[in-house]
């Protein structure tokens, strides 16, 4: 973005009143520029001091405040400024009921516009297809033009035109009207701030006629224009008069606002569309992930369930062969066990039976010399002489 500004701020008395109860001014700051545009009211020099006090401590809020909230800072400074006004009025009872309106323009360092109000001071925007006007009064024959009692075309010349509902320092709390989102300027764009002793004394046809104008090139001559159109046209209020010209380029397009209220730039009117289209397609793919994952489960489960036919059936077809390897396990166990049974019971039959038999040689052996001793001794009988014993003497 290659983007510039230029600025003038000028005020009149007018034609009518003897003091300037209108105040302006501005202040560049390290995170933007502060314009601010006040019309101040009541008796005994109220209304100017309101409206110099309103300014004063609008800027100051500003130079100290360290938010970067542009709308938020815009809010608080309004509220400070009703809070200051509104205290000086309860110390000093000659100054009672006054009060002040106010336009206040915050202008970032990337060149973002923001704004907001009390009462009928108004800021305008001026384009190539014509003056519009951002801010709404807080009026009475405003308040008739909503409720359809009266025609715009009827507010200026209205008895009540004067009668504002909403002001600085009136009361202790003070409702300020901001925009909620900020305007991107473009080159060409030409912004307008005013107290209503110009918008009251000469139409938007005039205004946007004048602004319009390219005989009065300078920002400064275009204001000194205005002021004497409506100067020519009565001059019975202050004027006071501030504008703002942007030049260079800005890929941000032109800002379109209505009298109702301020229209979007382009991207903030596509951004609920496409928010719109974001939060279908994210709830379609949403759709589609559940889908994936509930076709994966059952997929999953239908898996899990043939790995579990497998496994048992594995399971199973184990515990048989298990079940057989033991058994055959067990029967050649057997047959081994029987084998060594049957070798067993060989050797041991074989060895009775030759125990046995030598039991029968030893025996028989034992006989023959048993024969053989009782023949020998027969033998040795029948060789033997018999010795007749002789009695003893005396028998």
């Amino acid at each position: 973005m290659n983007q510039s500004y230029d600025f003038t701020l000028s005020t009149h008395v007018g034609n009518v009143r003897q003091n300037n109860e209108d105040y302006f001014g501005e202040k560049k700051l390290p995170g933007g520029h502060v314009f601010v545009v006040c019309d101040g009211m009541g008796g005994h020099s109220g209304g100017e001091i309101a409206s110099k006090k309103a300014v004063e401590c609008i800027l100051d809020y500003f130079t100290r405040s360290r938010g970067e909230n542009a709308v938020q800072m815009i809010h608080e400074a309004i509220k400070f400024a009703n809070s200051q006004v509104h205290g000086f009025a309860a110390t000093y009872p000659e100054y009672s009921g006054m009060g002040t309106t106010c336009v206040v323009v915050y202008l970032t360092q990337d060149m973002k516009l923001y704004y907001g109000h009390v009462g009928d001071s108004r800021l305008y925007l001026q384009t190539g297809k014509g003056l519009n006007a951002l801010t709404k009064d807080h009026s009475y024959v405003q308040f008739l033009v909503d409720t359809g009692e009266i025609e715009e075309s009827q507010m200026e010349t209205h008895p009540a035109k004067n009668q504002i509902l909403r002001a600085l320092g009136i009361d202790e709390v003070v409702k300020p009207e901001v925009c909620p989102e900020p305007l991107c300027p473009s080159a060409g764009d030409l912004f307008l701030l005013c107290s209503d002793g110009l918008n009251g004394m000469i139409g938007k046809e005039q205004i946007q006629s004048l602004l319009a104008n390219k005989e009065k090139k300078s920002l400064d001559g275009k204001a000194q224009t205005l002021i004497q159109a409506a100067l020519d046209g009565g001059g019975k209020d202050n004027v006071t008069v501030g504008l703002i010209a942007f030049s260079g380029t800005s890929k941000e397009p032109t800002v379109e606002v209505t009298q109702e209220r301020p229209s979007k730039s382009l991207f903030s009117r596509i951004q609920k569309p496409i928010l719109i289209l974001v939060l279908v397609l994210a709830s379609i793919l949403a759709a589609i992930k559940f889908w994936k994952a509930n076709d994966t489960n059952d997929t999953n489960d239908t898996n899990d369930t043939n790995d579990t036919e497998v496994i048992k059936e594995q399971v199973k077809k184990g515990s048989s062969d298990q079940t057989t390897t033991e058994e055959e396990t067990t029967e050649t166990t057997i047959e081994e066990d029987d084998s060594i049974a049957a070798k067993d019971k060989a050797a041991k039959v074989k060895a009775d039976k030759d125990k046995a038999d030598k039991d029968k040689a030893d025996k028989d052996k034992a006989n023959k010399d048993k024969a053989a001793k009782d023949a020998d001794s027969i033998r040795r009988l029948k060789n033997t002489k018999l010795v007749t014993p002789t009695p003893p003497n005396g028998i």
